[in-house]
């Protein structure tokens, strides 16, 4: 029979024999470096472990890196693209005032000479009554507006003030049904009456006789009469004259030079001291 329990070398005596086993290995491993190439295989053959272990950490950071560069690109964007816009709203603000200071310095060359004041107003509506022809301007009686000021652009007369207000004005034009002006032919010195027709653009030349030397393309220009246009200013330019038989006065028609409809900018004009400027606006009869 077998015993049931075997003894053999006691656990003390084996780990004793171990532990000087252990000893006298590695003694002899760091004079005699016999377990280089063993412990070169095995870093070998644990390297696939470590960079397996390795590949999720490496992939999140450069997960994470990528997220964060995209959020500050997208941030870099959204600046360049506000940037973009602050920038494109500037220029158009410049183009802007660069077109008025044209339009101003145009409208201040124009203007006539020998004058006591002028002034700049600028259009804030336009009267859309199809029977009349004004406008409102900002400005009236605390800049010293009066009424019958006349009102001009850079192209010729547009018309004159008809009612005061303590910021604002109501200016006629010259194409309004209430409106008459002397005038005169440039080319030959005629004097006549331009009145407003309700048209936007047609002027009609009234008292014109049947043998008037009068072409197509005529200038009409501000007589002067009754003091309160200048003298000489473009009112605008015929563009029909018609003489009929057994009437006393022909029948004649002009363009306005002035841009009645396409104006931002407007200047009154106040004429020398001892024009009548307080008068009342004229109607059917010579200023």
């Amino acid at each position: 029979m077998h015993p049931l329990f075997l003894r053999g070398t006691s656990p003390t005596l084996r780990l004793g024999l171990l532990s000087v086993l252990s000893v006298a290995l590695m003694f002899a491993d760091a004079r005699m470096n016999y377990l280089d190439n063993l412990r070169h295989y095995f870093y070998a053959s644990v390297s696939p472990l470590y960079y397996a272990v390795g590949v999720p950490i490496q992939s999140a950071q450069t997960l994470a890196q990528s997220f964060s560069q995209r959020r500050l690109l997208l941030m870099e964007n959204q600046h360049l693209r506000d940037q973009n816009l602050r920038l494109q709203v500037q220029h158009q603000r410049l183009s802007d005032l660069q077109d008025e200071n044209k339009r101003l310095r145009h409208l201040l060359g124009a203007a006539p000479k020998f004058v006591e004041k002028m002034l700049i107003a600028e259009v804030m509506a336009v009267d859309l009554d199809p029977f009349s022809r004004k406008m409102v301007i900002n400005r009236g009686d605390s800049d010293d507006v009066r009424l019958g000021l006349p009102v001009f652009d850079a192209q010729g007369v547009m018309g004159q003030v008809m009612e005061l207000g303590s910021l604002t004005s109501m200016v006629m034009l010259i194409t309004d049904p209430d409106h008459t002006l002397p005038v005169q032919i440039a080319r030959t010195g005629l004097h006549t009456l331009a009145a407003g027709t309700g048209v936007e653009d047609v002027l009609e030349l009234l008292y014109l006789p049947n043998t008037a030397e009068i072409r197509i393309g005529d200038e009409i220009v501000t007589s002067g009469l009754g003091e309160r246009f200048p003298r000489g200013y473009p009112v605008g330019v015929i563009t029909t004259f018609h003489s009929t038989i057994g009437k006393s006065y022909a029948e004649a028609k002009a363009r306005p030079s002035a841009l009645l409809d396409r104006n931002r900018d407007v200047l009154l004009i106040w004429p020398p001291r001892s024009s009548p400027t307080e008068a009342s606006i004229p109607s059917d009869t010579p200023q």
